[in-house]
């Protein structure tokens, strides 16, 4: 599982920036009907996220804020689900 802990972080960071790009798209085009496949594609990335964390903290056995890259991580989250809140 160690060794697949740094893909899944590879693919967040992917989906991270294709939401960005979706939302992009709909601020760009000011279509806000389109705005539900950027919103899905974000909660579904924070899900992935949060497993992702999870599986952290259990191989590490600890909370995944030991460092810097771990703590932006958990930043990261919390930005995009507060920005999940802000939207619904």
């Amino acid at each position: 599982m160690n060794g697949l802990i740094p893909v899944i972080g590879f693919g967040i960071a992917i989906a991270y920036a294709l939401s960005a790009a979706a939302y992009a798209a709909v601020f760009a085009r000011f279509r806000p009907a389109a705005g539900g496949r950027a919103t899905s594609l974000l909660l579904v990335t924070s899900l992935a996220h949060v497993g992702y964390l999870w599986a952290v903290s259990v191989s590490a056995v600890r909370p995944p804020l030991y460092d810097l890259f771990e703590a932006a991580g958990v930043l990261a989250l919390a930005l995009a689900l507060v920005y999940l809140h802000v939207e619904s």
